[in-house]
Parts: structure tokens; C-alpha cells; sequence
């Protein structure tokens, strides 16, 4: 253990594997469930993370929280302005599987009665909305910070801890009145089977238990 995970000793995860392969061969079940572990994908991710904790965060993702929570408020203001009178009842910070652009979605029961029927496959899909901020938005700009400063990138969880923290301050900021409690919020990934993941965490994070659990059960 202290070979495979440097711990009292200088990692070496090749010689740790061997003793942990001696160790399984004499009966040892503990080692068999290490070797278990390092040959899965919770291994691989594990890593990634410490290497991601490791790396030192360039100037541009400093305070990037805060960077998305200003660029998302003047864009949410547009949106309300689109929105006038309707019930909102979710809103999403999405972003794209490499984690270099952002857009936002905001749905009403309206638009999800009139424009949908109503549809469960709608209600929940950003992609399936009335509004999101238009091409020449604040996210849009800085969409395109985040593509030319990707050589940079601190990792996924940094990432997405920067898109929870943003949205969690733009719910308390009262840009949506007291209907901020009434409303869903969460993080999603276009296109990405790892979607799930991120949106559950993010609601769970960002909703009350009750909004948190209706949103988790969303598919069944």
C-alpha cells in the first residue's frame, strides 16, 4: 500500500501492483479488492483528480465563480425581459463535454404546456426550452475566452465546482424575486453520457430537498 499510493514511501504503482499480486496469491482478499480497485475506472478518475488538486490554477480561472455569475446575470436579465409574466420553473448552466463553452436555458410551465404539451422528455432537456441567451451574450463571450485559455484548464472538478458556486450565488442574488425557491436549478453537459452525474449532483447542491428530490426522479 505504501508503494501503490505513496503513502510513507515514493509512489511506484508498478512495484506496489506486484507485492499487491504476491499478496492476493497467498490468500490475502484485501489485496485482491486494491488490485480490483486499481484496475477500474475509479482508479483513473482518482488520479485525474489529484493531478487536477496538483496543478496551480492559471490567472485567467481565478475567480471563475465569480466571472460566470456576472456573465450569466446580465444575460438572465435579457431573458426575464423575454419571459415577462410566465412561471419559471427551471433554470441550466450547460456546457459542452470539453468544458469550453456555456450557455444558459430557462424554461416556463407555459412554454413547456404550449410549445411542448406538456411532454416529460421536454421538461428537463435544456436543449428543449423557450429561452437561452442569444449569440451575442455574455456567456457567448466568454465561451470564447474559455476556448482560447483551454491550454490552461484546471480540471473537470474545478470546473464544475466554479459552475455550482455561480449558480448558487446568482439563485441567492434575488434576480429572480421570491420565486427562487419555486425554481430548479442545476448543471448539465450537452451531449455527454456523464450528464446525469454532474445534473444530480448540481440539484441535490443548488435546490431544497424536496425540488432536489422531484428532480432526481425525473426519469421515472
Amino acid at each position: 500500500m505504501a508503494y501503490a499510493f505513496g503513502k510513507g514511501a515514493e509512489e511506484d504503482i508498478k512495484l506496489g501492483y506486484q507485492y499487491f499480486e504476491n499478496a492476493a496469491r497467498l490468500g490475502s482478499e484485501e489485496a485482491k479488492e486494491f488490485i480490483d480497485y486499481i484496475n477500474s475506472s475509479d482508479y483513473d478518475t482518482d488520479k485525474r483528480e489529484e493531478a487536477d488538486n496538483e496543478r496551480p490554477v492559471a490567472p485567467f480561472y481565478q475567480g471563475l465563480a465569480e466571472t460566470i455569475r456576472e456573465a450569466s446575470t446580465k444575460d438572465i436579465r435579457e431573458i426575464l425581459n423575454q419571459t415577462a409574466d410566465e412561471n419559471i420553473y427551471t433554470v441550466a448552466l450547460v456546457t459542452d463535454s470539453n468544458c469550453c463553452s456555456l450557455f444558459l436555458a430557462v424554461n416556463t410551465v407555459e412554454y413547456l404546456n404550449n410549445e411542448t404539451d406538456g411532454l416529460d422528455e421536454c421538461k428537463w432537456h435544456p436543449d428543449e426550452w423557450g429561452y437561452s441567451d442569444g449569440h451575442g451574450s455574455e456567456l457567448v463571450k466568454l465561451s470564447a475566452s474559455l476556448w482560447e485559455n483551454y491550454s490552461n484548464f484546471p480540471g473537470e472538478k474545478f470546473f464544475f465546482n466554479a459552475l455550482i458556486s455561480a449558480m448558487k450565488q446568482i439563485k441567492e442574488s434575488g434576480i429572480f424575486k421570491d420565486r427562487a425557491d419555486e425554481i430548479t436549478f442545476f448543471v448539465s453537459i450537452s451531449d455527454d453520457e456523464g450528464a446525469d452525474n454532474i445534473e444530480d449532483l448540481s440539484a441535490k447542491q443548488l435546490n431544497s430537498p424536496t425540488l432536489a428530490a422531484a428532480f432526481l426522479n425525473r426519469t421515472k
